[in-house]
């Protein structure tokens, strides 16, 4: 995150009036769970949204990155964080983490069914989203639909950078189906991309 938090400054400085560098400032340093201070990262996540919102109010990403800010587990944050990304997707329907924020806001309020639907939603546009991949596999996995969820994460792997959750996907697949084997080597190549992308040689989620 660290790279992606100095591209975005470095844009803002070479134009302070552009929005969208202030949206992808927000996600990034809201997502930089290795931040010294979490609390001041996010409050700093927060005007970085807010800014894109004021340069921009028809910028997709500002109202996403506003959403993936009150995703914290308060019902009326929640609530707030629905709106924001209902909007996000109504600027941009491509917008696939704004998919995977929306069902992550409507499961923090119980709304199991809707999240599920959105992810759907989510892959009609991105069939190949790792995130939205995943979560869909552990669904398939959860009901017990083992060879559904294993199709869905073989298909992650085949990608040119499989996201380091199709791998820790696999290893517990296989695990709960019983398929030791399998399971350890997929544990052991989530083990390989894991150290190299905290070397920072490749790009995992």
């Amino acid at each position: 995150q660290d790279k992606a938090i100095a591209a975005f400054e470095e844009a803002i400085r070479l134009d302070e009036h552009y929005a969208p560098p202030y949206a992808g400032l927000a996600v990034a340093l809201e997502l930089n769970y290795s931040a010294d201070d979490l609390e001041a990262n996010h409050e700093s996540a927060i005007r970085a949204a807010e800014t894109a919102i004021e340069l921009d109010p028809e910028l997709a990403d500002g109202h996403a990155a506003i959403g993936l800010m009150l995703i914290d587990g308060t019902e009326n944050n929640l609530k707030r964080a629905e709106r924001s990304l209902r909007r996000a997707l109504d600027l941009d329907p491509s917008l696939t983490n704004a998919y995977n924020w929306l069902s992550s806001a409507l499961m923090g309020q119980g709304r199991h069914e809707e999240a599920n639907a959105v992810q759907e939603r989510g892959l009609l546009v991105n069939p190949l989203d790792p995130i939205l991949s995943a979560n869909k596999a552990f669904r398939l996995r959860n009901q017990g639909e083992h060879e559904r969820a294993e199709r869905l994460l073989l298909r992650l792997i085949n990608l040119p950078e499989p996201p380091g959750l199709a791998y820790r996907g696999l290893f517990q697949l296989y695990i709960d189906m019983g398929e030791f084997d399998k399971a350890l080597h997929w544990a052991k190549q989530y083990a390989r991309v894991e150290t190299k992308s905290r070397l920072g040689t490749v790009g995992t989620l």
